[in-house]
């Protein structure tokens, strides 16, 4: 309950706000910094949300602005769930590294490496990654190019053909076995709302806060439990 309170107690930025924020970390109002900028979100992230705009060189832009005290938040929370759930060794484990990617989460210079990661190795004939405009980005706020797509779950909505449906669906197994198996890392995040189509098509992955990096032991080893799991064997298992 107390979990809830605490989640459900972050709310939108104001317009006003917003204004702040980019002010203080641009050290000049949001006008002087883009051509154009929408006070309105037209998204919501984890931990922030995220500003349609347009850059004085005529680039469109999604502009990420991090919830303000959120570090506190998670401060607060990881400190809150330590307390309340008896921690086992494999548990604790668990929450620690929870913990160390919700703090890679809130910086987002962290996630401007990830992201440039992402559009170096995904920006193929059928996915696309947005670029990250450096000039514009600081550790609170992500700018990145504006991809026009709908989530994966609106578009299924859309009644796409089975072919069409293939063809992404392809798209989004071939990005994660690429990820494990050649690259040794992934996007960590990977829920609906992460994956956009376009009207092409293609998938643009987005949102590259939480990232996980393996060594060729774990991916030893993922390949033996993948073979495990298909024996239904709980000792080899554990």
């Amino acid at each position: 309950k107390e979990l809830t309170k605490s989640y459900n107690s972050i709310e939108p930025i104001n317009q006003a706000l917003v204004m702040k924020i980019v002010q203080n970390e641009f050290q000049k109002p949001y006008y002087e910094v883009f051509k154009e900028f929408e006070l309105k979100p037209f998204a919501s992230a984890s931990l922030g949300q995220v500003h349609r705009a347009k850059t004085f060189d005529g680039e469109s832009v999604a502009v990420k602005i991090q919830y303000p005290s959120i570090d506190k938040t998670i401060k607060s929370d990881i400190n809150l769930i330590r307390k309340l759930i008896p921690l086992k060794r494999n548990i604790s484990d668990i929450i620690d590294e929870i913990e160390d990617k919700l703090y890679d989460e809130i910086d987002y210079k962290k996630e401007a490496l990830n992201t440039k990661w992402a559009y170096k190795n995904f920006q193929t004939e059928n996915s696309l990654v947005p670029k990250v405009n450096d000039k514009y980005s600081t550790r609170h706020i992500l700018t990145t190019g504006y991809i026009e797509g709908v989530d994966l779950f609106s578009w299924l909505k859309t009644n796409p053909t089975k072919k069409q449906k293939e063809l992404v669906a392809n798209e989004i197994f071939h990005i994660f076995i690429k990820s494990i198996f050649e690259l040794k890392q992934i996007q960590a995040d990977p829920n609906p709302a992460n994956y956009l189509i376009t009207k092409e098509n293609k998938v643009s992955l987005i949102d590259f806060g939480c990232v996980k990096k393996f060594d060729e032991d774990f991916i030893a080893e993922f390949i033996n439990i993948m073979k495990i799991y298909t024996l239904d064997d709980r000792e080899k298992i554990l």
